[in-house]
């Protein structure tokens, strides 16, 4: 059988928030001030003083190392592959580096729905587990799967699916998935 039918993924970009941008500023924040703390607290150390020209050399070389494996953070992007009926969401930090936040048989959903459905309403109100790879609060085409993990939890996943996903996902599970909103 053909891979492709049973393959689709979705990528979006978050967006910038106030979340987003309040950790860009800290950031910003702390690469300009923890330098200028590392030279004051050399001065007004008088023991510091002999090795003051360390510091001095020692702060680009250590913003050099850290900024990059800091700054990385604010760009995220969420991807979601589908791969003969397994779904697996990870956040990709500046398109470098990945992280999986969750891994699911879409054959174990009990819903997967449109946030504005009936079927979403309330689905998600006693699980254990949120995970949230949505763009922004107010993105459409924002889906809810609901499911038991190994452990009998019940687990929630917002995410923004491709048409091609909606309809691979309706293959392995016909039951649960709902492509179209009830209003």
């Amino acid at each position: 059988m053909n891979d492709n039918v049973n393959y689709a993924e979705s990528c979006v970009k978050r967006k910038k928030d106030a979340e987003l941008k309040r950790k860009k500023f800290l950031l910003l924040l702390a690469y300009i001030l923890i330098p200028i703390a590392l030279v004051i607290i050399t001065f007004s150390v008088p023991i510091f003083r002999p090795f003051i020209l360390l510091p001095l050399a020692l702060s680009p070389l250590a913003l050099s190392v850290i900024v990059p494996l800091t700054w990385c953070y604010t760009e995220v992007e969420y991807e979601s592959i589908l791969s003969t009926g397994i779904l697996t969401v990870s956040s990709v930090f500046n398109r470098r580096r990945r992280k999986e936040i969750v891994t699911l048989k879409v054959g174990d959903a009990t819903v997967l729905a449109p946030i504005d459905s009936s079927e979403a309403a309330g689905a998600d109100k006693d699980a254990v587990n949120k995970y949230n790879a949505v763009s922004s609060p107010e993105a459409t085409g924002v889906y809810l799967v609901v499911w038991n993990n190994d452990k009998g939890e019940k687990c929630a996943l917002y995410f923004e699916p491709s048409d091609k996903m909606l309809k691979v996902m309706k293959f392995f599970n016909r039951a649960t998935i709902v492509t179209t909103v009830n209003k």
